[in-house]
């Protein structure tokens, strides 16, 4: 087993040269003087290599740590690989599923859909009230309290009668949104406005999961 002393102590040489760790962990010593962490593998009788960083960004025992989350994903009968893979995938989908592309998406389902010219309307309205704080977020990023945020900056622009107020509303809008999207820490609990009587303005109450 390896040592951070003996890894501080290790020199470049002319060719690329491996330190054994155990259990497949070995460190990869480059003529640049890099120190890459790799892992060594079997996978239906398939030997692959993944990269788990450079030290000391990625110290010997997070090396270990991520050693053996791979081994654990051997054991389940996953490829460790195919599993970054993945979720690199996921990750880099959810960055480009913004809240201004899933809205234009709905609205353009409305539209095919054939919907009352005054509900495209108010559709497009409450996306370009809403872009300017949210458009550019990955919709599974937004919590309830940037929602909040961004509904109260609105109130001072929205004015709305008692019909409108109590089925249109900015927060409703969202909610609409929310099927259509990857799960996020939202929860809506009752995203509807308080009734005009009360207050003029709208106000969602939502909870984070």
């Amino acid at each position: 087993m390896l040592t951070t002393v003996q890894i501080n102590a290790l020199k470049p040489r002319e060719k690329p040269y491996k330190v054994a760790d155990e259990k497949g962990l070995y460190l990869l010593v480059s003529p640049s003087g890099s120190y890459l962490w790799r892992v060594k593998f079997r996978f239906y009788g398939i030997e692959k290599k993944m990269a788990l960083g450079r030290y000391p960004d990625v110290s010997l025992k997070e090396a270990r740590k991520k050693r053996d989350e791979a081994r654990e994903q051997l054991s389940g009968g996953q490829d460790p690989l195919a599993v970054r893979l993945q979720a690199k995938v996921e990750a880099e989908l959810a960055a480009r599923t913004t809240f201004r592309v899933v809205a234009d998406e709905f609205i353009e389902k409305i539209e095919r859909e054939a919907k009352a010219p005054a509900t495209l309307k108010k559709a497009r309205w409450f996306r370009d009230l809403l872009d300017p704080s949210i458009g550019h977020r990955p919709i599974a990023d937004i919590t309830a309290h940037e929602l909040l945020q961004s509904l109260k900056r609105l109130e001072r622009k929205v004015t709305m009668n008692r019909q409108s107020a109590s089925a249109h509303s900015p927060g409703a809008f969202f909610v609409t949104l929310l099927p259509r999207c990857a799960p996020s820490t939202i929860r809506p609990t009752s995203c509807e406005a308080h009734s005009p009587r009360r207050r003029s303005s709208i106000t969602p109450h939502c909870s984070i999961r």
